[in-house]
């Protein structure tokens, strides 16, 4: 079930804004999924309006920075690593 849509992608700086459908936080694990790309990930830090912050509310948007990310689509991982 995804939990978000990646919104954005800046590729120069390989950072994705993410518009989440249910609240996640810094340190969950989540897989992104494309049409060429599958990976699952830590999410290690996120920026709302240029601020740090450790979790974010459902119906909101966050930027994730990934040198990996080329994705459209982002699910919460659900099985064990």
């Amino acid at each position: 079930k995804p939990i978000g849509e990646v919104v954005h992608f800046f590729d120069k700086i390989c950072v994705a804004v993410v518009k989440f459908n249910e609240g996640v936080a810094v340190g969950e694990e989540v897989c992104f999924e494309g049409p060429s790309t599958s990976f699952s990930q830590t999410l290690k830090s996120m920026q709302y309006e240029h601020e740090s912050i450790d979790k974010v509310k459902k119906g909101k948007e966050a930027a994730e920075r990934d040198e990996t990310i080329s994705i459209e689509d982002l699910k919460r991982e659900m099985q064990t690593w």
